[in-house]
């Protein structure tokens, strides 16, 4: 994940279903979030080229779109969704969920905390931590 993220490899397509989309994800963003960590396109010795390959990515991942969602079909074959759980990926609930009226005005840092927060707490409801005896 590492190198991913520091723009040194990318991801195969033989078996992506979902491309690693985090670097272009915190590029795009970084701008809003200024002072969370360094990321690795602000030094200076490798920073234009980590910029490009990310893009680079992007472009990829846009042009190859049908390429991810038939791996994706090909490994989701005979999977039967909940329809509880399907709710949790509708825009509409997410939105109304995570952010409210105001989610567009909270800060990034505030935004991925509450994320974190609603990760968690789906997580424990579906498989509930284990307890010390």
């Amino acid at each position: 994940m590492k190198s991913l993220n520091d723009g040194r490899e990318s991801c195969p397509l033989s078996n992506t279903s979902f491309p690693h989309v985090l670097p272009l994800l915190s590029l795009l963003e970084k701008s809003m979030a200024v002072g969370e960590g360094t990321e690795p396109w602000e030094v200076a010795e490798a920073g234009v080229d980590v910029v490009m390959f990310h893009l680079g990515a992007a472009r990829t991942i846009a042009q190859l779109g049908g390429v991810y969602r038939s791996n994706a079909e090909s490994k989701l074959q005979g999977f039967q969704g909940q329809a509880e759980v399907l709710e949790l990926f509708l825009t509409d609930f997410q939105m109304r969920l995570l952010w409210g009226s105001r989610g567009a005005e909270e800060s990034q840092a505030l935004r991925y905390a509450k994320f974190d927060q609603v990760l968690t707490a789906l997580s424990n409801r579906l498989e509930p931590p284990v307890r010390p005896r």
